[in-house]
């Protein structure tokens, strides 16, 4: 069975949350998938984990019909991004930089609330049942400290994770294992009814499948802004249920 549905308050169950943030993101695996579309459309990021991310991300956005073309299209979005950049406690320089930091700084929330997604009721026994192993700042110095061995070569997919892999080699000596494993999705979080929940515990869906923007204003108007203030995070060592906001 689902991890979540295992988890159900009346016992403390570990995840190997959130490892995949401190290390990157599995999308980086189209650097290594395809060197085109299958309608011919080159892929920007094809080998480029070690490019400038100026360079690269806005190939992609367009890539997806997310940029509109010219270079005063692309300055406003660097613009944009640069605030979230310049918050990175490590240089953003390349690719695999970007893709770290955007996965770290902006999905971490995602993993640690996605266990509880998709039920019609969730508790604070429930919340505090689940123990994600990789959710500690201890865990986060370690990420910001051993940034250049989390992959040591970004032309190489399988040396995504290098730490990980040289642990389990010390353990069971499986050498092909430590050479050619690579990355692949450890788990399925098919989005449902829910978008989300609030630091109360509280569902946030609307509609049927929670993607429509007029259900969402229909239903919340604005009282959903109060998620966008930018105050802060929590303060280390807070209460897990003030590590929530907006999952």
């Amino acid at each position: 069975g689902h991890v979540r549905d295992f988890s159900d308050g009346t016992r403390v169950v570990v995840t190997g949350e959130p490892a995949d943030m401190l290390f990157g993101t599995t999308w980086m695996s189209r650097a290594f998938r395809f060197a085109a579309t299958d309608a011919g459309e080159p892929n920007p990021t094809w080998h480029a984990l070690d490019k400038p991310w100026q360079r690269i991300i806005p190939q992609v956005l367009r890539m997806h019909g997310l940029l509109p073309s010219g270079e005063d299209a692309e300055q406003a979005w660097l613009n944009w991004i640069m605030p979230f950049i310049g918050k990175c406690p490590i240089p953003v320089q390349n690719l695999y930089d970007f893709c770290w930091w955007v996965a770290f700084g902006l999905k971490w929330q995602h993993d640690m609330a996605r266990t509880f997604l998709n039920r019609r009721g969730v508790t604070w026994d429930l919340w505090n049942s689940v123990e994600h192993f990789y959710s500690t700042s201890e865990w986060q110095q370690w990420s910001y400290h051993n940034h250049k061995r989390k992959m040591m070569d970004t032309d190489l997919w399988a040396s995504y994770k290098a730490p990980f892999k040289q642990y389990i080699f010390s353990f069971d000596g499986d050498a092909e294992f430590l050479a050619a494993k690579i990355k692949v999705p450890s788990a399925t979080y098919a989005f449902g009814y829910q978008l989300a929940l609030d630091d109360a515990l509280h569902s946030i869906e609307f509609g049927q499948l929670s993607v429509s923007g007029t259900r969402l204003r229909e239903k919340y108007g604005s009282l959903l802004l109060r998620f966008l203030d930018d105050a802060g995070s929590a303060p280390s060592g807070a209460h897990k249920r003030d590590q929530i906001g907006a999952a």
